[in-house]
């Protein structure tokens, strides 16, 4: 018997042993007496058993389970950094569109456009909606919806009933 697993060990008369089943069996057999059944039994663990028992599973299941943190951090961390180049890429392009409008337009038609667009916008998204998976996929109908919203534009100029354009250039 090891020393350091000495506090482990359990010892007990071969008659006592009923006591540590854990479902109870009753010896039916011929009936044994204290006097003629003198054997002991002694348990306890050694450095044979512990090893067979000590592996590095804790270890590796941990390391796996670190490492499967680390690659969804980093999956992460790269799809935002492209969600953001995008995000500012798409907002340069509306402030560029806004400043080219602002510069090219005066004050009431440039509203309207744009009070056309966010209409626009806003029949597109409760068309999305509606619209199947397959067809929303489909290049022909993007393609004819594309060019019907061009023809279905409202005029840009307004309407002036008694107003007369003159064109004249001057040579000299």
């Amino acid at each position: 018997m090891e020393e350091q697993y000495e506090d482990l060990s359990v010892k007990s008369r071969l008659l006592d042993l009923n006591n540590y089943f854990a479902d109870r069996r009753i010896y039916s057999g011929l009936p044994v007496e204290d006097e003629l059944c003198q054997f002991t039994v002694k348990i306890y663990p050694s450095t044979v058993m512990q090893a067979s028992f000590t592996t590095q599973n804790p270890l590796i299941y941990t390391a796996v389970v670190v490492a499967i943190f680390v690659f969804v951090s980093l999956v992460f961390l790269c799809f935002n950094s492209a969600v953001e180049r995008r995000q500012k890429i798409v907002m340069k392009s509306v402030v560029n569109t806004r400043t080219l409008i602002n510069s090219v337009y005066p004050s009431g038609i440039r509203d309207r456009l744009l009070k056309e667009e966010e209409e626009k916008a806003k029949i597109a998204r409760s068309r999305k909606r509606k619209v199947k998976v397959s067809a929303f996929l489909s290049n022909d109908s993007t393609r004819t919806s594309r060019s019907q919203s061009v023809h279905t534009s409202a005029p840009i100029a307004d309407v002036f009933h008694e107003t007369t354009v003159l064109f004249a250039d001057i040579v000299g």
